[in-house]
């Protein structure tokens, strides 16, 4: 499940709004969070791509581990 991520105009205040909400998410909403996303897969919508690299600043932070890759554009949810 991967995503080449192109950056676009009015990309930052949307990563800001999605990280922002997901670093109050307690411990198991977050993980949920994580699960929801692998359930669903990449589908494509930019939008998506952001949350998800949100939520992978979320998690790196809170449990100190890289759980979605994101290397030379690609992100991968495994």
């Amino acid at each position: 499940m991967k995503h080449v991520f192109t950056s676009g105009e009015g990309d930052q205040n949307l990563f800001l709004e999605f990280y922002n909400s997901l670093k109050d998410f307690n411990d198991e909403r977050l993980i949920e969070a994580y699960y929801r996303q692998m359930r669903l897969g990449m589908t494509g919508v930019h939008a998506q791509a952001i949350y998800v690299l949100a939520l992978r600043k979320v998690m790196i932070g809170r449990f100190g581990k890289d759980f979605i890759s994101f290397e030379g554009g690609v992100l991968d949810l495994g």
